[in-house]
């Protein structure tokens, strides 16, 4: 028996569908891996097309956003789960390949910030990102906003909810 009720069976169906779709293999052998499928799939849901397959919370902890409904999804899967086929449009692929490129310390940054938006709506951009910078100290304040840079071309571009 599965530690998954029905309705997460078919949520982690989905979680690979979207992976798979966007190339990607849920391995989660290591804490690097780990961090890197909570950041994707954080990313991937702010775009309204994967939001409907996805749609977990998320809280601020000390590597970025973390949803422990992901984590005991991910540990829970029945093993031999088909993914789910998942209909996605070549402009929605087309972010989730570029979110997939990220490497680990962007994805932190890029997640932390938007997430600090998130929480301090109407507060001005610069006091977010100070506060992310505090948050984050091993990062720079120029890699904190090139990653703000990114996440609001990405918002433009693609329609992101944020």
């Amino acid at each position: 028996m599965s530690a998954l009720s029905e309705y997460s069976v078919r949520k982690a169906a989905y979680l690979l569908g979207v992976l798979r779709r966007v190339g990607l293999d849920l391995k989660i052998d290591s804490f690097d891996r780990r961090l890197k499928i909570q950041k994707i799939v954080y990313m991937l849901q702010l775009h309204p097309e994967f939001e409907r397959y996805l749609g977990y919370s998320y809280s601020l902890f000390i590597r970025g956003p973390y949803s422990p409904d992901l984590a005991h999804l991910y540990y829970n899967i029945p093993e031999g789960l088909e993914p789910e086929e998942i209909n996605l449009s070549e402009e929605a692929l087309k972010y989730g390949r570029e979110i997939i490129s990220w490497n680990n310390s962007f994805l932190e940054i890029a997640a932390t910030l938007i997430e600090a938006i998130k929480i301090n709506r109407g507060r001005p951009i610069e006091e977010i990102m100070e506060h992310v910078a505090s948050l984050k100290p091993s990062y720079r304040l120029e890699e904190i906003r090139h990653a703000l840079n990114k996440a609001m071309r990405l918002k433009r571009t693609y329609g992101l909810k944020f």
